[in-house]
């Protein structure tokens, strides 16, 4: 996919496509955002420089800031974030906060949601508040929100992660079951987070059981065909199984 994307952009660069097109801010915000996907974080940065500063609108902002905290450059996302404070949506204020969770500023981050409305912003943005208090352990607040956040897979994954993470196993089988019909037949990480409390509570029948659900999908015509779910479950297994003693199983 790079290579597709430089041979494009290669093409735009000659004005093979015409030079009105490639020049255009929409453009050059399009390529910003396709290199951060990729991992060129270089070439995502020189596009981003080439944009005239009175044509920087905020998308353009967001799509550089995104490719930063993409490629795990959390230190510059926040520099980079500071040095547009002019230019933020809560597009930013997300961005920004999940770069204060993979760098454990929790105190930056709730500086940056105290600018949020936070009863009105969207799902995905709920979703990150969830999973950046899961984080600094602030489970009470992220129980909260994830009470008034509309329920998704998505949703459920990462509050399931944050009461394992706070070692509250028991709260997330409770989830797990709550809001089973949420969780479609796919096998994926709820299923995994819910195993892995059985684990630590030495459930094997509640776990045996969850195993049983997802069994089809590991094997034979219908097995999942995406290989890092099948490892992740693979794995979440065998730990089940030896940690309950169950050798002949694992």
């Amino acid at each position: 996919h790079l290579q597709c994307l430089q041979f494009v952009h290669t093409l735009m660069d000659q004005d093979v496509i015409g030079h009105q097109q490639t020049s255009s801010k929409y453009i050059q915000t399009a390529l910003i955002a396709a290199y951060g996907r990729c991992h060129d974080l270089p070439r995502a940065s020189a596009v981003f420089e080439t944009v005239p500063v009175h044509d920087r609108c905020v998308v353009c902002i967001n799509a550089m800031l995104k490719a930063l905290v993409h490629n795990r450059r959390d230190e510059d996302a926040l520099t980079f974030y500071d040095e547009h404070c002019v230019l933020h949506d809560n597009v930013s204020h997300f961005l920004a906060i999940k770069a204060c969770k993979n760098l454990k500023k929790f105190e930056r981050g709730q500086q940056i949601i105290s600018r949020v409305d936070t009863l009105n912003c969207s799902v995905e943005f709920k979703i990150g508040l969830i999973a950046f208090y899961g984080e600094c352990g602030d489970i009470e607040r992220a129980l909260n929100i994830f009470e008034h956040t509309q329920k998704n897979l998505h949703c459920l994954s990462v509050m399931m992660q944050a009461l394992l993470r706070h070692r509250d196993y028991q709260a997330v089988l409770d989830l797990y079951s709550n809001h089973v019909h949420y969780i479609d037949e796919n096998v994926n990480e709820c299923h995994i987070y819910a195993i892995k409390a059985c684990a630590h509570l030495n459930d094997i029948e509640r776990g045996a059981q969850i195993h049983a659900h997802i069994e089809p999908q590991l094997r034979g015509p219908n097995a999942v065909n995406d290989c890092k779910v099948w490892l992740s479950v693979q794995n979440v297994l065998l730990y089940f199984y030896g940690k309950c003693q169950c050798i002949q199983d694992a």
